[in-house]
């Protein structure tokens, strides 16, 4: 909890504060000894061992709340603080500065710190879900349906709560020895709920006082009564909250305020403190000591009021769901199990041929293809024309051009014919030895056809034609391997989305114990609760009164410990100890408002990427 670091300081400061006090009287402690008498020796025995007994429960508090549990709460044992508090006397009976007064004003201040870290707890974590069920019933109470379902879903604890009175006052006058009848009965019920029946009738739209005499005023008031049943709840609650708030903030306030010091031996004053518990509880300051705030933090632990105020439990709002399954469960049922052979190919149908189809056709095959396009694997990818064939091709025509060259040089006996230089050339698309004896050749075609040289030249020309077709055509091939790879991604795509969402949200799962994430959720609660933040802080220091700052200060604990549970989802392990050591500050009293804004300025942009983006 929010609160815990600062009961923590708080225990340490108390210790410290101790064993100085302690040391200035050490020098003394041996005489003192010596001078009393065994009546005092046995008492201060006695405190020491009180002391060790509360301190050990107060050892047991500070190991839970260093600990990395967000929500950890040390359960303590009121009893043993009951029997410590009967037995122990006011430090203000000893003396100013002696040993029994340090020891049993340091028991008094242990003991006033634990009860209030029992009852800030017990606050801290219950008016969330007063402010939460103080939401759901303005969500019933915007609709006439929501209400009237809201009133079948709490009938059975209404007619419980109905039969505990009747039976409390047959009770009553049997012990007073009175003659009862139902018709007496109804009655004083009916006078008990009169006050409430009229006041739903006068303030009912401020349309009428009295019963309503025409059917659409008849049927107009039946359907207002659920509506007046919630806004009356509503109101209860809000008065809780608000009345609960308040002394949250007022107790916080007290606690925080620097003890007072003197030139005295004394520790920090417990006086204010425990006239802070007793004005939470509603109790005097004359009248009630320590083990009376003892005993009423137990009683606010065990019986947890504020739960009186929260939203109905699940059993109640789901009672008419869960009847209805009982009714219709059991033929439903035999329904399903007579179906099982139907259900069971629809599902395999339908679950286990699709993710087979979705893992071999949608996954596995696009996945091969795309390897193979990648690899230019010529068996398994789209192919026109073979790398092979057009390789053969070319090593022909270069072969054929270099001898058809050689065999005719010697009509040119000036040049000298490189046979390796010319099947480059070749190689490259440069045919100019050739093209120019194919000319030479075109000047007496008749003769060249007759010896056959020009035929040897058109065959040439032939096999280059083929050539550049073959080349034409593998560059359409690479074309389609490219095109190839495109539609390979395309079709593994859906399975790649498929997958990510079911890694995903196994995932958070395992994480978050929920297949929808709560990081969402939780996100837009932290904005939401920075932002009343922001807004209870600009409101401190327009000069409310002393009701309205405790309001504004437990409001401002209740957020800031929101931000400090959801924060721990959120934010890295690494940084936690920052960002629980930032949130701590919205709640130091030793800060302005402006320091405050501050720090919600650094936990923005500081925290900004993990919380609000």
């Amino acid at each position: 909890m929010i609160t815990n670091r600062r009961i923590l300081k708080s225990f340490e400061e108390i210790n410290h504060s101790l064993e100085e006090s302690l040391q200035k009287v050490t020098l003394d402690l041996q005489q003192q000894l010596v001078q009393d008498d065994n009546k005092e020796t046995r008492e201060l025995a006695r405190l020491q061992d009180q002391l060790q007994q509360v301190r050990s429960i107060v050892e047991k508090v500070c190991v839970s709340i260093k600990s990395d549990n967000v929500e950890s709460y040390c359960s303590i044992s009121f009893d043993s603080l009951y029997n410590i508090c009967k037995d122990i006397a006011d430090p203000s009976s000893f003396e100013d500065g002696d040993l029994q007064y340090l020891v049993s004003q340091a028991i008094f201040e242990y003991i006033i710190l634990l009860c209030y870290y029992s009852v800030t707890n017990e606050c801290v974590q219950g008016l969330p879900a007063v402010y939460e069920a103080e939401q759901y019933y303005k969500t019933v109470s915007d609709s006439t349906l929501r209400s009237l379902l809201y009133c079948l879903q709490t009938s059975v604890s209404t007619l419980r709560s109905l039969f505990q009175d009747v039976q409390k006052e047959i009770y009553k006058k049997k012990l007073l020895h009175q003659t009862w009848s139902l018709q007496a009965l109804s009655l004083d019920l009916l006078e008990k709920v009169r006050p409430t029946i009229n006041k739903f009738m006068v303030v009912r739209n401020f349309r009428f006082v009295g019963l309503p005499k025409k059917p659409i005023e008849i049927a107009s008031f039946a359907s207002d009564i659920p509506r007046g049943v919630v806004h009356e709840r509503l109101d209860i609650i809000n008065r809780s909250s608000k009345n609960y708030t308040i002394k949250l903030g007022h107790l916080i306030t007290e606690f925080a305020q620097p003890p007072e010091v003197d030139d005295k031996l004394q520790l920090p004053n417990y006086e204010r403190r425990l006239q802070s518990l007793q004005s939470f509880f509603g109790l005097s300051a004359l009248d009630t000591n320590l083990t009376d705030i003892v005993q009423c933090s137990a009683k606010f632990h065990k019986d947890h009021p504020l739960k009186k105020f929260t939203k109905p439990s699940v059993l109640t709002r789901y009672w008419p769901s869960i009847l209805l399954c009982l009714l219709y469960g059991p033929s439903s049922i035999m329904t399903i199990w007579n179906s099982r052979y139907v259900i069971q190919d629809f599902i395999r149908n339908n679950v286990v041929d699709f993710a087979k189809g979705l893992v071999l056709n949608w996954l596995w095959t696009p996945l091969k293809q795309v390897w193979s396009t990648v690899r230019h694997d010529e068996g398994s990818a789209i192919s026109v024309t073979s790398q092979e064939t057009l390789n053969s091709d070319m090593d022909s025509l270069t072969r054929m051009i270099v001898s058809f060259v050689v065999d005719n040089s010697n009509s040119a006996p000036n040049q000298t014919i490189d046979p390796i230089l010319l099947s480059s050339k070749v190689e490259h698309g440069d045919l100019t030895e050739f093209m120019e004896i194919y000319e030479s050749q075109l000047h007496h075609p008749i003769k060249n056809i007759a010896t056959g040289g020009l035929v040897r030249s058109l065959l040439i020309q032939l096999q280059k034609t083929k050539v550049d077709g073959s080349m034409a055509l593998n560059g359409i091939d690479k074309m389609l391997k490219s095109q190839q790879l495109v539609f390979g991604v395309v079709a593994l795509s859906p399975a790649l989305v498929i997958l990510y969402s079911v890694t995903v949200a196994l995932k958070r799962f395992i994480k978050l114990g929920n297949i929808w994430s709560n990081v969402k959720r939780y996100k837009d609660q932290i904005s939401i609760s920075l932002n009343n933040v922001e807004r209870i802080l600009n409101y401190s220091d327009q000069g409310a009164d002393s009701n309205e700052e405790h309001l504004n200060q437990g409001l401002l604990v209740i957020e800031v410990s929101n931000l400090y549970k959801l924060g721990s989802f959120l934010i890295p392990h690494s940084r936690r100890k920052e960002w629980f050591r930032d949130v701590e500050e919205l709640v130091d009293t030793n800060l302005d408002s402006k320091a405050h804004l501050n720090v919600v300025n650094r936990i923005y942009h500081v925290y900004g990427r993990f919380l609000i983006h």
